[in-house]
């Protein structure tokens, strides 16, 4: 592990979260990365038609799957985006959204630091 003073996941706690099985902790990381472009790309859609319940809805799933992988900044601004949409307002969610990517980014860059695989 790198000495990043932030670090995009929180490897111990996730790990400790999967019974210190470093396999299966890699297998969720590998479909939370799969499932995540598929979520921003209808976020974005929801955000274009103006659609505060799935904007909520999508918002909230990646929250929860943020959370459950301790990826502490992903979930924040998972949360701001379901706050967004269940308080219908659209610049909030779209502020998020860009920050939300960029944290994505920000932990895809965190593991191929790491060779991909937290090992």
């Amino acid at each position: 592990m790198t000495h990043e003073k932030n670090p995009p996941i929180d490897y111990s706690m996730a790990l400790m979260r999967t019974g210190d099985d470093k396999e299966f902790l890699n297998e969720l990381i590998d479909l939370y990365i799969s499932d995540f472009n598929s979520r921003v790309s209808q976020l974005e859609n929801a955000i274009m038609e103006k659609d505060y319940a799935l904007i909520l809805m999508l918002g909230h799933t990646l929250k929860g799957s943020s959370s459950n992988l301790c990826l502490t900044g992903l979930e924040e601004f998972s949360f701001q985006i379901e706050r967004a949409g269940r308080n219908n307002n659209l610049k909030p969610a779209q502020l998020a959204l860009k920050l939300l990517k960029g944290e994505f980014e920000r932990f895809l860059n965190f593991l191929s630091l790491q060779k991909r695989r937290i090992a």
